[in-house]
Order: structure tokens, then C-alpha cells, then sequence
């Protein structure tokens, strides 16, 4: 009788079959087979039934060797072949198969070429290289740790590849997981010179330092977005090279001057390494913000000025850094390494399956990210994968820090390697991320969230309790209404004073960080509402005076807040969606960044320019440890709901000696008098400057939603 039957190696002293009940009889017994070893009895240490099938327990009695076909046969001579499954997540297999070199990919040389892929399972590796219009299919030698290498005599630049892998007894097509260049859309990887780009010069001498981080005021920028309003008239619209353009319309001067010219620290972009959802050579027929990784070490070819080239990608990605870095910007990188745009035709799943990504106790796929797979950071080859993959972004572009996608995905030891490994090639690489507690199958303990900060040091956190007190929560408006402090609400007024000094604890309401360097603080991202269409659509009958005061008091607040600032492309000048909540594959004219916009609200443009420009020259508004905070900043809630936040004694690591900032989140104009000379005025609700509007104030009227800042000049 013909009987089906599946057969995978879950243990190394564990051979798992599973057939339908209705297949099973008693005396049921089995044999392993190997090509080259005939037929072994496996020993039946148990069975179970489960649903319509039945699970029978084997023991091999010889060790099992990854690489080698066996085949496992019943008493009746049918056959299966043995498959791997959860052998590839034991400790031992992480251990045993843990390969320490940094030379999987490509190594390029004018003499050879040399071709490491990590695939300990596969039985049989080929590589299919096309050189010179030549295509040519060449078997790999498994070495140590699974690796399966190549040695191409000759200079096989420019040449493409991709790889055959035998596993489970099927022949997959893959790309190279670890490649760093590729043709459009990534059909198959080039073999290029690196040297090449790493040898177009950084200019990172021109950065000014860095002695904190929080001194960082992050702005974040989509590549497309920045650069593609029609009428503006960019020459390179969507493109890298469209980010260091300066376009004249007008009289205006827009592009690249702008992003000098806004005094903010580092410039944060979207995702830039090779995503899924846009047809690199059809780049404006579909939109997305690119949070679908597909090659993690290939910069996007959308935004290059030629996909097919193998060079022009990564020339252009390191010439814009390079032009940042010249007029003193940093450039953040968006980086998700949580999950894969789909985990079954990824290079991931096709070389190692099921070892890169992270199974519950039920074999099903953790899905903490919602997008149909989590990475499994916590497995030595794939934190090794994402720390090199770190390094190569650092030495090759010149990268100047990393935010994290759903990094609360990630564990806790994997981010703090990461985090020494960064502070050993420099200690002014910033790494952060969103810290949300996804339900991803780790241990509470072990997510790199956001609640497990002090277990995370020198990591920032995407402050969410922050953005909701200031700005507040977008609810249903079926039952209530509930907005932020920035529009008086009392439900967040008590938080104030954590948020103003950190989210420390200091003052016992918000109690998340142990150092200002671990909060983002921030109203607004490329996530959900901006803040604009969040009021528009929380006051539908507000006058726009009112939801322009609330919307720049929030952004006054987030500039003048202990921990790192975080500005959103566009918050300045009231950026709007046009009500479009998750933009993420909406098309240009809801996503660009609208120029004309920053002409019509220049004044706020203005006056968010000075507040920076204070953050800037002012270390007393981004104190750098706990104990400078808790020193030295006083927070007081007013009874007639004013608060008032002082920065005192702070002459020696400022030119100012004492800040006064006073809050006004009601819809009066309040008052109150000042009993010292010395007082200048810098904030008001018409005006910020880092040089004095009014000497030695007496008489502080606050305008309705508003803040001013006084100081006294260190003697």
C-alpha cells in the first residue's frame, strides 16, 4: 500500500514523521537512508495523535551530518526524503554552524573573484555568472560552517550572478542575501570593485562635533517625496542626486539650501536600501515610503539616475552624503531589519529556510510586525548579519547613524551589540528606534522595547508618551474627544514635567529613561496624521489661527524639551496629507514635500529656524546625563495653568546663567512680573531668536498658546 508521509529533522537525535491517521497500523517501524551508507534502523521513542494526522518520534542511531540526502522509508518501502526544520533553530546548530568571517557575498580582486554564500542545509550550491555576454554555471564546495564557495580566476567586474540551492531535495533561484550591488528590481547581483566607492571621499572632517547626542536635532526626509513637486523644477526629481539640488523659483531658493539653512543636525532618511514595491525602472508609476526590505545591503535603484548601471546606485547614494557632510549634516539612516517584504521568495528563506526568521512553540511564524514575518535577531548568524550589514552601510556611504524600524521586534542583547560595535568605530554614530512592545515571540524581558529602555543604554527611544501628552491621542469620535496639553487638556497637564526634563522621573509621572540620550522627542513622523491634518480633523470648526498656535506650541515644546529633538520634514510650515492618516503607497501629490508651502508659512518656517538656532547654541537645553537634569531644571505647574520651567545655575557649560521658559496652554493671555534685572527676552509668540527681541523685562504677557523664554547672560 502507497503511504505519504513527511519525515524532518527537528533534533540531531530527532527525526519527526508525520503521516494521516487513517494511513497508520501497528507495528509501524522505520530506516534512514543515505546515499552512501544503505539503510539504518530508526528506533520509535514515541507517537501522538494531532488532528486527522499521526506524529511518530524517531531516533537515528548514528549522528546526522546537514548537507548529506537522506531519505527515511517505512516497513512497506515508502519513501520521503528528509527535510530540515527545527534543527535549524536548536543551540547547537547556532553554535556548530556560526561562521565568524566578514567575506560572504563578493570578494572582488583585479586577479579573482571569490563567492561565499552561508547555506549549511542545502545539499548542493551552484553559481550561474554571466560575464562578457557569457553565462556560465559553476558548482560550489562546501567548506567549514556550511559555507559554500567559489574561486572565478579573472577580472569578473561587472559581472552578474545568482545562485542555484538544493534544499529538501528542490532547486530554488536566489540572489545573494549578502550582495551590495544589483541589477534593476534585483534580478541578480553585480560583482563590483567596492573600492571604488569607498573612495569617493566622505567629508566627514567637515562635520562640527558631536559631544552628545543630544545635541541632534533629527529631521526626517523621504528621498522621493523631497524632491518630486512637478512645478518646482527639479532636474533630478525623486533621486538622490534631487536631495543636494538647489532649484530657483521666483525669487526663492528651495532644495538643498533649505536643509543648510534650517540650522537642524542630522537628516534622517526613509528607507534607502533596495526595497519591493516600487518599479525601480518605472519609478513614478507607484509610490511607497519603502518599509519593504528586499536586498538589506543594496541601495534603492529608484532613486538612481540609472537602475541597470551597477555603479550608478552607489556612486550617487555616496556622493549625497559626501555634499551633506560638506555643509556640516549628518545623514540617519532608516534601517528595518525586523521583516522582510515576503519571507518566501526572499534570499533568506531560499538559502537557510527557516533559520532567519523567528517560529512560535506551535511552528507558526511570529508576526509582531503585522507584515507577515519577524526576523530572528536573537540567532547568532542573523545578528551577525545585521551588525555587518551596519559596518558595510558605515564604511561604504559614510552613514552617520541608524533609526530602527519596529526596533521593540529586535532583542535586547543583539541592539546592544550593535550599540558597542558602533561606539568602537565611532562614538558619534547615533543609533534609535521605535520602541513599541510588538508581540513577537520573545520574551517581555528580551524585546528591545521601549519599557526595557534601562536595560538598553546609548539607545533612543521613539518617545510616544511624549508625542501623545503634547499633541495628543487620535480617537473615536464616537465616544470622546481627547486632545494634548498643547490644547489645555488637564488629562496630560500632570505629565508636563517628566516630559520638559526627559521622561527621567524626576518628577514621578513618566518614569521610562535612565539618561536624556534615550528619548526621541517628537509630535510628528511620517506615521499616521501630521500634525496639521490631526487638528484639522480633531477641530473641524477650529479657527486656523487657533490650530496654527496649537500646532507651532507644540513644536516649540518638542525644541525646548531635555533629550534629542525629532522634526518631521515639512512641521515646520504646517505639512498636511490632505487628511491621508497612513500615506505609506498613496501617490506624489499627497506625500511631496510642498515648497510653496514654505513660502506661504514662512514666518513659521522663521521662527521654527530660531528656536533651533537657540537648541543649537544653548547646551542647557539638552543637558547630557540625569544628574545635570535633575541638578539644575525646576518645573512648576501654576494654578492658573500656566507652567514654568527653569534651567538654574548653568553658567558653566552655557552663556547663559539661568533660562526661564513659561508655557501658556489656555485661551487667555496670562501675566506675571519679574522682580531682577537682567532678564532678556528671545521667545515670544511672534518671535524666536538666539539675539535678545527686549532687554531687562519686567512686565511677561503670554499669549494664548505660546511660550516665551527669557535668560539671563552668564557675568
Amino acid at each position: 500500500m502507497f503511504r505519504e508521509f513527511k519525515a524532518y529533522l527537528d533534533d540531531y537525535a530527532v527525526i519527526t514523521v508525520e503521516m494521516p491517521i487513517e494511513f497508520d497500523q501497528k507495528g509501524m517501524h522505520f530506516f534512514l537512508s543515505v546515499s552512501d551508507n544503505g539503510n539504518t534502523p530508526l528506533t520509535v521513542s514515541g507517537y501522538e495523535t494531532k488532528g486527522n494526522s499521526i506524529h511518530y518520534y524517531l531516533i537515528p542511531h548514528h549522528e546526522m551530518e546537514l548537507g548529506k540526502v537522506y531519505e527515511v522509508i517505512d516497513h512497506r518501502g515508502n519513501r520521503s526524503q528528509l527535510r530540515m526544520r527545527d534543527i535549524v533553530r536548536t543551540v547547537r546548530f547556532d553554535e556548530e554552524y556560526f561562521y565568524n568571517g566578514d567575506d560572504l557575498g563578493a570578494t572582488y580582486s583585479l586577479e579573482k573573484t571569490v563567492l561565499k554564500l552561508w547555506a549549511p542545509t542545502a545539499t548542493a550550491v551552484y553559481a550561474v555568472v554571466t560575464h562578457e555576454w557569457t553565462t556560465q554555471v559553476f558548482p560550489m564546495e562546501r567548506s567549514k560552517c556550511g559555507v559554500f564557495a567559489i574561486e572565478l580566476h579573472g577580472n569578473f567586474e561587472r559581472a552578474k550572478y545568482h545562485y542555484l540551492t538544493c534544499l529538501d531535495g528542490k532547486w530554488h533561484e536566489t540572489t545573494d542575501p549578502y550582495a551590495i550591488a544589483s541589477t534593476a528590481n534585483g534580478k541578480e547581483n553585480y560583482i563590483i570593485d567596492k573600492q571604488k566607492v569607498m573612495g569617493i571621499e566622505s567629508h566627514r572632517e567637515s562635520l562640527p562635533q558631536l559631544k552628545t547626542f543630544t545635541e541632534a536635532i533629527i529631521y526626517e526626509v523621504h528621498v522621493r517625496d523631497f524632491s518630486s513637486q512637478g512645478e518646482i523644477g527639479f532636474r533630478n526629481r525623486g533621486k538622490y542626486s534631487g536631495m543636494t539640488e538647489t532649484v530657483q523659483y521666483d525669487s526663492y531658493e528651495f532644495g538643498f539650501p533649505y536643509l543648510q539653512q534650517l540650522g537642524i543636525t542630522h537628516v534622517q532618511l526613509l528607507p534607502i536600501y533596495d526595497f519591493g514595491s516600487v518599479d525601480e525602472l518605472d519609478q513614478f508609476q507607484l509610490y511607497n515610503w519603502g518599509y519593504d526590505p528586499v536586498q538589506y545591503n543594496v541601495p534603492e535603484g529608484s532613486y538612481s539616475s540609472n537602475p541597470q548601471d551597477p555603479y550608478a546606485r552607489l556612486f550617487e547614494l555616496k556622493t549625497m552624503v559626501s555634499q551633506f557632510h560638506k555643509v556640516g549634516l549628518r545623514v540617519n539612516m532608516d534601517v528595518v531589519y525586523n521583516h522582510v517584504y515576503n519571507y518566501k521568495t526572499h534570499a533568506f528563506e531560499k538559502t537557510v529556510p527557516g533559520y532567519f526568521f523567528r517560529f512560535d512553540q506551535y511552528r507558526q511564524m511570529s508576526n509582531g510586525t503585522f507584515c507577515g514575518n519577524d526576523i530572528a535577531s536573537e540567532r547568532k548568524m542573523v545578528r551577525k548579519y545585521i551588525q555587518h550589514s551596519l559596518k558595510q552601510w558605515i564604511d561604504m556611504y559614510g552613514v552617520d547613524g541608524f533609526r530602527f524600524d519596529l526596533m521593540g521586534i529586535l532583542d535586547v542583547e543583539t541592539m546592544n551589540e550593535i550599540r558597542k560595535q558602533l561606539t568602537e568605530i565611532r562614538s558619534d554614530i547615533m543609533l534609535y528606534g521605535e520602541g513599541w512592545n510588538m508581540p513577537t515571540a520573545l520574551p517581555e524581558q528580551q524585546k528591545a522595547h521601549m519599557y526595557n529602555a534601562k536595560s538598553l543604554p546609548m539607545i533612543g527611544h521613539f518617545n510616544d508618551v511624549f508625542r501623545d501628552c503634547v499633541k495628543g491621542e487620535m480617537v473615536n469620535k464616537e465616544y470622546y474627544q481627547q486632545t494634548g496639553v498643547m490644547s489645555g487638556s488637564p488629562k496630560f497637564y500632570q505629565k508636563i514635567a517628566d516630559l520638559l526634563t526627559g521622561s527621567l522621573g524626576i518628577y514621578n509621572q513618566v518614569s521610562i529613561f535612565s539618561e536624556p540620550n534615550e528619548t526621541i522627542n517628537y509630535v510628528e513622523c511620517h506615521d499616521n496624521h501630521t500634525m496639521w491634518d490631526f487638528l484639522q480633523s480633531e477641530y473641524p470648526n477650529g479657527h486656523t489661527t487657533m490650530l496654527q498656535e496649537m500646532h507651532r506650541l507644540a513644536t516649540t515644546i518638542t525644541l525646548l524639551s531635555q533629550g534629542i529633538a525629532f522634526l518631521h520634514a515639512g512641521q515646520e510650515f504646517f505639512r498636511t496629507k490632505k487628511g491621508v492618516e497612513n500615506s505609506y503607497n498613496v501617490d506624489d501629490s499627497i506625500n511631496q514635500f510642498d515648497w510653496l508651502r514654505s513660502v506661504q508659512y514662512g514666518e513659521d518656517v522663521a521662527y521654527i529656524k530660531g528656536l533651533i538656532a537657540i537648541r543649537n547654541e544653548h547646551p542647557a537645553l539638552h543637558l547630557e546625563t540625569w544628574k545635570l537634569i535633575e541638578k539644575h531644571c525646576r518645573v512648576e505647574l501654576l494654578p492658573n495653568g500656566m507652567t514654568t520651567y527653569e534651567i538654574e545655575n548653568v553658567g558653566a557649560y552655557d552663556s547663559w546663567e539661568n533660562i526661564f521658559i513659561a508655557i501658556n496652554t489656555k485661551g487667555e493671555t496670562l501675566h506675571f512680573e519679574i522682580d531682577e534685572d537682567g532678564w532678556d527676552l528671545y521667545v515670544n509668540e511672534q518671535q524666536a531668536s538666539n539675539v535678545e527681541i527686549c532687554k531687562n523685562m519686567r512686565n511677561i504677557y503670554i499669549a494664548p498658546c505660546s511660550v516665551v523664554v527669557l535668560a539671563q547672560a552668564k557675568k
